[in-house]
């Protein structure tokens, strides 16, 4: 059976199993080395920005070629799919609220797909499972690379993050409802294991995401603070790449 068709019974997805295991401890250990070791550069910048909006490309065109593209499935709404451009935004333009919104997007959104993904049918070594892993590590290392390159978020950072957050989703919202969809799972849980499935009533579900998407960014709020000072080979510069803003 081909690693490509849409309907692949050969290896269906098995959360926590061998495969899944590996690609979490290779994501780890990419994060760690991109912390430890890589010197994020305009050049390291261009091409992670280039990898994440080439993979979104790739799983739309997979999408097509199989007949599974539809309002449904190609829009990028979904937490991670708009967390790919918004890094993106954040490494090629290095704006503080960009880079603000990648932080607590990018990491946080890919953490609990990783933990609990959505794949179903895709197991080892479906190209979906490969494409999956790879889109969601590389979101983790946008959230890395920044702390590398001393962005440190503070209190407004958060706010910002979680504003953008709350009005993005209030437009997906409305996308769902013309559309019938279920982008950011704001109307029902993913099909794959994950903890959102044991809430059946529909408002302490909402409630629920809500309170998923705001703890996980206030851990990555006080993570991001914890994190000690990269000590730099080069010689310090004037001020730092993302000085926190005042009062933060």
């Amino acid at each position: 059976m081909s690693p490509f068709a849409r309907y692949y019974f050969a290896a269906p997805f098995e959360a926590f199993g061998p495969a899944h295991l590996s690609a979490l401890t290779l994501i780890l250990l990419a994060a760690w080395a991109v912390y430890r070791w890589v010197r994020p550069s305009q050049g390291f910048h261009r091409a992670l920005a280039f990898a994440l909006l080439a993979l979104q490309a790739v799983w739309v065109t997979w999408l097509a070629a199989v007949g599974a593209a539809s309002l449904q499935t190609v829009l990028p709404l979904h937490p991670c799919s708009a967390s790919m451009f918004v890094g993106a935004a954040a490494l090629l333009t290095q704006r503080r609220g960009w880079v603000s919104a990648a932080y607590f997007w990018c990491i946080s959104g890919a953490a609990a797909a990783l933990l609990f993904p959505d794949l179903g049918l895709y197991g080892f070594p479906h190209f979906a499972f490969f494409h999956y892993m790879l889109s969601h590590g590389l979101l983790v290392c946008v959230s890395v690379a920044l702390a590398a390159d001393g962005f440190r978020p503070s209190t407004r950072d958060f706010f910002l993050a979680w504003g953008a957050a709350q009005g993005f989703a209030l437009l997906v919202v409305v996308v769902n409802w013309l559309t019938g969809s279920n982008y950011m799972y704001l109307f029902a849980p993913p099909a794959g294991a994950s903890p959102l499935s044991a809430v059946s009533n529909r408002w302490l579900y909402g409630l629920t995401v809500e309170a998923g998407v705001t703890l996980s960014f206030l851990a990555c709020w006080l993570i991001g603070r914890l994190i000690p000072p990269q000590k730099s080979p080069q010689p310090p510069q004037s001020k730092p790449a993302f000085p926190t803003p005042p009062g933060g």
